[in-house]
């Protein structure tokens, strides 16, 4: 996919139609630029982010030895 036409705007979200074809799909309004409108074509590049993704993982990781630091794996009441 490399271009897609803003079919129309619902509430918060855009529904793009790709030019290539392929079924619709919803976007957020808040991820596109802040002029669109519906008839304009779009064109979008994804750029991976490893020091991000290594930043996330590592907050995920911290969350996680929280949560489970008082766990004794035994069985709970509810």
């Amino acid at each position: 996919m490399s271009a897609v036409v803003v079919d129309r705007i619902e509430g918060p979200f855009a529904v793009l139609l790709p030019v290539d074809g392929d079924g619709p799909f919803d976007v957020p309004l808040a991820l596109l630029p802040p002029d669109v409108a519906e008839g304009q074509v779009l064109e979008a590049q994804w750029k991976r982010r490893p020091d991000l993704e290594a930043a996330l993982r590592a907050e995920v990781g911290d969350r996680l030895k929280r949560l489970t630091a008082d766990d004794d794996g035994g069985d709970f009441d509810l």
